[in-house]
């Protein structure tokens, strides 16, 4: 009886098995034919927001006149080069919008707008900075240096609430008020014309011993010099984002789930655990089969090149960040009394966090990426899939 009930449930672990196999295939086969009639169904159910069509070009000269930045230095030399820098920048955006990489839905544009607009004119900023919604779907937001701070659909479909966004868009724009851009800019113009690092290039050249050893040091210290600069920028952007954000009814704590998001976004969420799709008692994944092969980089028994990872981190841990902005708000006594988590509806932050969901998938069914649009869905609903296939 008991060889007969082992029997049994062998069987019913086997069946279950090629059952769990048998969909897996089913779905990764679908990718390869499902493009057209996924696609009707998607634009039946979600229609995409408009995109940018068109970039205008102006001439240098007219396109600086316009935009009146402010200068780290007057070293003509240096603004000069920023300038062809920053125009750059510009040729390239609007070659950006022509290809439709930005989302200039109304709705969309106004909102991100009037945050900034209302922490401008609350701080008596007097410029004007223009927010820009990217397709890109790397969870981010940065500035360039030109009065543009940009956010990407991937970290707005993260995003809780309205005074998160806030904090996020004051972040950017401490970047474009501190200069930081130039900052940067300056100091790699700088590297570039020092005497003293051309020297030591031509001595690593020139060696007859060590060279490896001597130029992996060489990179090492101009990596950890960059990011040490860098971290120091994120902190003060982090600590002028704050005060920026204490001039509105923003709730600034905020800022410190913002930061809790933006680790948890950091995290890989392409790992699939194929052993809880696989694994039964008569069928089973070893581990060695999923493992990287390793020794391709090397030199000898040591690689090549052995990063300091915190080192070369250019932001600081998200736990000391969440400490400063603790500790700077206890320094301010901030009284957290009648503020707010929106200034604007909610219903309309929700259906920008919904619009970046559905855009990123959108995003792949344009490029006609099916393994990433495959993919994407079975992130955005895959506790659904789970209950499916188990």
């Amino acid at each position: 009886m008991v060889g007969k009930r082992m029997m049994m449930q062998t069987i019913k672990t086997r069946r279950i098995f090629q059952l769990k196999l048998y969909l897996l295939i089913v779905l990764l086969l679908s990718v390869c034919s499902i493009s057209k009639v996924t696609h009707a169904q998607f634009e039946k159910d979600y229609t995409p927001v408009k995109y940018s069509y068109s970039g205008s070009k102006q001439t240098e000269k007219v396109f600086m006149k316009k935009l009146k930045l402010k200068y780290i230095s007057t070293d003509k030399g240096l603004v000069q080069d920023f300038n062809k820098y920053i125009y750059g920048l510009h040729i390239a955006y609007a070659q950006s919008s022509k290809n439709k990489e930005f989302i200039i839905e109304p709705y969309v544009k106004k909102y991100l707008q009037k945050i900034i607009d209302t922490v401008v004119t609350l701080n008596k900023l007097g410029d004007k900075y223009e927010v820009v919604c990217t397709r890109y779907t790397v969870p981010n937001a940065y500035n360039m240096g030109d009065n543009k701070l940009f956010v990407n659909i991937g970290i707005l479909k993260h995003l809780e609430n309205e005074a998160q966004l806030a904090f996020l868009l004051c972040h950017e724009l401490s970047h474009q008020l501190l200069l930081h851009v130039q900052e940067n800019f300056s100091e790699a113009r700088k590297r570039q014309k020092d005497k003293s690092i051309k020297r030591e290039i031509k001595d690593i050249n020139r060696a007859k011993y060590n060279k490896l050893d001597r130029a992996v040091q060489f990179l090492k210290n101009q990596e950890y010099d960059f990011a040490k600069y860098s971290r120091a920028k994120e902190r003060a952007a982090d600590s002028m984002a704050a005060v920026l954000l204490l001039a509105t009814a923003y709730d600034t704590r905020e800022g410190k789930s913002l930061m809790q998001i933006l680790d948890k976004s950091d995290t890989d969420a392409t790992v699939i655990s194929y052993p809880n799709y696989f694994d039964g008692d008569s069928a089973k994944i070893l581990p060695q089969w999923l493992s990287a092969k390793t020794g391709l980089l090397e030199f000898g028994h040591r690689d090549v090149i052995e990063f300091d990872k915190d080192s070369v981190k250019t932001h600081p841990d998200i736990p000391n960040r969440i400490r400063m902005i603790d500790s700077q708000l206890r320094m301010t006594k901030y009284d957290y009394q009648g503020k707010t988590l929106y200034l604007q509806s909610k219903a309309t932050f929700d259906s920008i966090v919904a619009m970046a969901r559905f855009e990123e998938i959108e995003t792949f069914v344009k490029r006609k990426d099916m393994v990433l649009w495959y993919f994407t869905v079975y992130l955005h609903y895959k506790n659904f899939l789970k209950i499916l296939i188990c």
